[in-house]
């Protein structure tokens, strides 16, 4: 039955003369009633107040009328549409004022329902019926009150608008899908809350806050479209009821309240603010679906408090991507290792607190883009697997910090600027692989970081030890620090370059990078190839303790420098030979028990390369052009030629100071000096039990005090050996070796003195022994050519001057028996009195050479005075000069003995007579 009201502009539902026909509407008996609002009378505008419960079928209402359902009313609906272009009115002022469905409804026309302002305006089902409510594309429903009531399904394509005071609550059934197709929004200052609702299908649907008014979303999932607001207007969590956002357009401000959750799925298009506002409980962005992508301009905004956790729900494997326009900033939580991460866009740590990546390991977490510290802020990735940062960014900006914690770093930049800092923030080792550092990366006292691959270091990798353990530790089997950059090592023991606990690695330091500062590099675990600069600058020593099962190699420079020290200790081979290893001024080298093969040894000023304990270091084939010195009760090893331009010093002042000679041969190049200090106990010797032979060659010097021999190495002198100082040289030669040869210069000269002990001994150079110093020699003085000018004197023990070739003279005494079969006896340099006390015996191949410079025998004029027996062959040359012509008829006495047998076979000049 059609009912249509004709009453007064203002009048009841419940007064049947209100109607035509008059009967008061409310299905029952048989009849269902199509109600019509002024039947469409546009004269006149009418308010029809429904006064009590009603049940009907259909209800239309006309541009300008209204139906208001009064305080504690309901309306039933039981069929399936209301046809509204004026105005339904709910006017709950307390009491539950109710539309009910019996079946689905829709709302149509271009009217509105106005709900007062009162939470107890009710739209539901009819108790137990399931239907749906249908919001048609041109209707608005706006007030107060609660929309669904846990008991309807809604499909909006028109307006739903919070705009009161109290709030406008929709709580819909969530078996079936809801859908909003148009637009839902707080206005006004109002909030409209969606709250156990399901899945609200979006998609082609907008919610909005206006300015001043708010969005709260609970327990309900919606799917798709734009979430926005206006001005101060957000859209929000209300409680720890979690609502579900899966691929929504977000251009306004989406907050998630402290101690509140929101889940996540698939993309989210944020073009503007999604933000976490933890003051201190846990707030938390879940990611639900195995993907969700943040994309857009916009950024996740996460307050000051460590509490805001980005995380997966409860137990899923999901990963967060953060695309290439998006920003992830402030502090909290992001990963609490439950999720995996790509980033392509940025994440930024901009707070007091620290944003903590805390990410999941099992899969690679990546870094495309950039994540940063900013503004005093700090990052902290903490136990979070492998980032993959290949096209990545990791930046400290000035004032922040950056700290490394337990995961793996793989490729890409890390940088700093100004006082920004990257660094360790624990003993959890981070693992950096193949990256490119260009600022300020630290590893703090008593921490540690890995390093695997190659590391293109243009800046500083700082190790700061102040008393703790701190390491570098060097993961695969080969780690290359290149770049122009610096492992800076703060001045203390207890920086450790070393492997990872057990592998086999190798340290290589490319051409340009330096290693500079104190500690140890090594620590017996690992092999170094170094093409660049390692220094020792700290008061406290850089220690090199290298693995030595292989070669080490060092094809730049090991150096100390500005008053440091740098100490090689038991580090195996360390192949030189395209390297330099130098002391600077003020600098020390210390070599232990280590192989130096090769390449050049120098020293600027002061500085000294040297021993520093009884660990042997061994040098073989050197090129030494500084002081290289054997400390006090210290031993050097030495192999192969040593070129050495500068000095080598022995330095013993009362124990056992060794060279020690190696292989076969041990040959002294070049310009420089093996000086000894004034003390027996330098000894120049083999290394136990070997047969070798020392080279002193023709440029170079030995000079000083010492043990050369030690019954356990020949020598041969081609250069200068220099007895001169007061505790003497002391030469015992092995005969296994080849004795010894002097094919160079000896000499005995200022407060020195020299004994040539037992074995073979031959003379092919020069011996001088200066007036006052004494050589002696157990056993034959073996000369074959040469010289021995004897100023001083010259003793023989258990043997005699075997002269059988060059020269022998000097003014000085021969306490032994002489024999010359074939060299030259000369008194004297010019003219002067040689003694030889003992026998002397010239066979047919000897001369003795005599000067006449004047009249005086032993003056003027050569003597050779011989206390023994004189037995006389071969041949007497005399000679004058400066021009002296002895007068005829003068006589010299020029030999003088004790007893004489035989004569000269020949006296040349012939001019010269002989008488015995």
């Amino acid at each position: 039955m059609i009912v249509t009201y004709t009453g007064p502009t203002s009048g009841s539902w419940s007064t049947s003369t209100n109607w035509t026909p008059q009967v008061v509407p409310n299905n029952g008996g048989g009849f269902e009633y199509l109600v019509l609002i002024d039947g469409g009378n546009a004269r006149r505008n009418c308010l029809v107040q429904l006064d009590s419960h009603r049940t009907v079928s259909y209800v239309e209402i006309a541009d300008g009328d209204e139906l208001r359902i009064l305080n504690n009313q309901a309306l039933t609906m039981a069929g399936g549409q209301i046809a509204n272009s004026g105005v339904l009115s709910m006017d709950s002022a307390g009491n539950g004022t109710e539309l009910r469905m019996g079946v689905s409804l829709l709302l149509g026309g271009d009217g509105e329902m106005l709900l007062s302002d009162n939470f107890w305006n009710i739209v539901r089902n009819n108790f137990g019926a399931v239907e749906r409510l249908t919001n048609g594309a041109n209707h608005t429903i706006r007030g107060a009150g609660q929309l669904g009531y846990d008991s309807l399904y809604l499909s909006n394509y028109g307006l739903i608008q919070a705009n009161k005071t109290n709030w406008l609550h929709l709580n819909l059934r969530h078996e079936e899908t809801n859908l909003n197709f148009g637009t839902m929004e707080a206005a006004d200052g109002g909030t409209l809350n969606l709250f156990g609702s399901g899945t609200i299908d979006n998609h082609l649907g907008t919610l909005r806050a206006k300015d001043g008014s708010a969005v709260y979303i609970e327990s309900t999932n919606i799917w798709r479209g734009e979430l926005t607001t206006e001005g101060s207007g957000v859209i929000s969590t209300i409680s720890q009821s979690v609502p579900h956002l899966e691929e929504i357009h977000n251009t306004g401000n989406l907050r998630i309240r402290n101690n509140e959750f929101m889940a996540f799925s698939g993309t989210i298009e944020n073009d503007a603010t999604i933000s976490m506002d933890s003051v201190g409980n846990g707030t938390d962005f879940r990611v639900v679906t195995p993907e969700v992508t943040l994309a857009g301009p916009g950024a996740l905004l996460l307050s000051d408090n460590p509490w805001n956790v980005i995380r997966n729900n409860f137990g899923d494997v999901t990963r967060l991507v953060n695309d290439a326009d998006h920003t992830i900033r402030g502090a909290g939580q992001l990963g609490y290792d439950s999720l995996y991460l790509t980033n392509n866009g940025l994440i930024r740590g901009d707070k007091s607190n620290s944003l903590h990546l805390n990410l999941r390991h099992e899969q690679t977490n990546y870094n495309n883009g950039t994540i940063e510290a900013l503004d005093g802020g700090t990052v902290d990735i903490f136990a979070s697997g492998t980032i993959d940062n290949s096209l990545g960014l990791l930046r400290a900006k000035n004032a922040s910090a950056f700290y490394l914690r337990g995961t793996q770093i793989l490729g890409g930049e890390l940088t700093t600027e100004g006082s920004g800092f990257i660094s360790t923030g624990s003993q959890d080792v981070p693992h950096l692989v193949d990256i490119r550092n260009t600022g300020n990366l630290r590893i703090r006292n008593n921490e540690f970081i890995a390093f695997s691959g190659e590391i293109d270091n243009d800046a500083t990798i700082s190790m700061d030890s102040f008393g703790n353990g701190t390491d570098f530790r060097v993961v695969s089997p080969i780690v290359t620090l290149t770049g122009p950059g610096e492992l800076a090592l703060s001045d203390n023991y207890w920086n450790v370059v070393r492997n990872s606990f057990g592998d086999v690695t190798r340290l290589v330091n490319d051409a340009d990078h330096t290693i500079r500062g104190a500690g140890q590099l090594g620590y017996d675990s690992l092999y170094l190839t170094n093409w660049g600069l390692i220094q020792g600058d700290k008061s406290n020593s850089l220690h090199l303790n290298l693995r030595h099962e292989q070669t080490n190699f060092n094809y730049g420079t090991l150096e100390a420098a500005s008053g440091g020290t740098l100490q090689l200790f038991a580090s195996g081979t360390i192949d030189n030979q395209k390297g330099l290893i130098r002391a600077g001024n003020g600098s020390q080298v210390h070599l232990e028990a280590t192989h130096i093969l090769g390449g050049e040894l120098t020293t600027e000023g002061s500085g000294v390369i040297s021993t520093i304990s009884q660990n042997v270091p061994h040098l073989e084939a050197v090129h030494s052009t500084g002081h290289l010195q054997i400390r006090n009760n210290e031993y050097m090893a030495f192999s192969g030629t040593i070129e050495n331009d500068g000095t080598i010093s022995m330095n013993s002042f009362g124990n056992g100071t060794d060279f020690r000679v190696v292989t076969d041969i041990v040959t002294l190049g070049g310009t420089g000096e093996l000086a000894l200090s004034d003390n027996f106990w330098n000894v120049v010797r083999n290394s136990f039990g070997g047969i070798n032979r020392l080279v002193n060659d023709t440029d170079h010097t030995i000079r000083g005090s010492g043990q050369i021999g030690y019954d356990s190495i020949g020598v041969e002198n081609r250069g200068a050996m220099i007895a001169d100082s007061s505790s003497g040289m002391w030469i015992d030669p092995r005969d296994e070796a080849g004795g010894l040869l002097n094919k160079g210069s000896f000499h005995v000269t200022g407060a020195g003195s020299a004994t040539f002990f037992w074995g073979l001994f031959e003379n092919q150079g020069s011996v001088l022994v200066d007036a006052g110093r004494t050589l002696a020699r157990y056993g034959d003085y073996w000369q074959t050519s040469g010289s021995t000018l004897i100023n001083g004197s010259l003793t023989v023990n258990s043997g005699a001057v075997q002269l059988q070739g060059g020269s022998l003279g000097g003014l000085g005494t021969i306490n032994s028996f002489v024999n010359n079969t074939g060299g030259t006896v000369a008194p004297a340099a010019s003219a002067g009195t040689l003694t030889i006390q003992g026998n002397y015996t010239q066979g047919a191949s000897g001369v003795l050479e005599i000067e006449l410079a004047g009249p005086v025998s032993g003056v003027s004029a050569d003597e050779l005075v011989v206390s023994g027996t004189a037995t006389l062959a071969g041949t007497l040359s005399v000679s004058t000069l400066g021009g002296y012509n002895p007068p005829p008829g003068s006589q010299f006495t020029i030999l003088t003995a004790g007893s004489r047998v035989g004569t000269f076979a020949l006296v040349q000049p012939c001019r010269f007579t002989v008488s015995y």
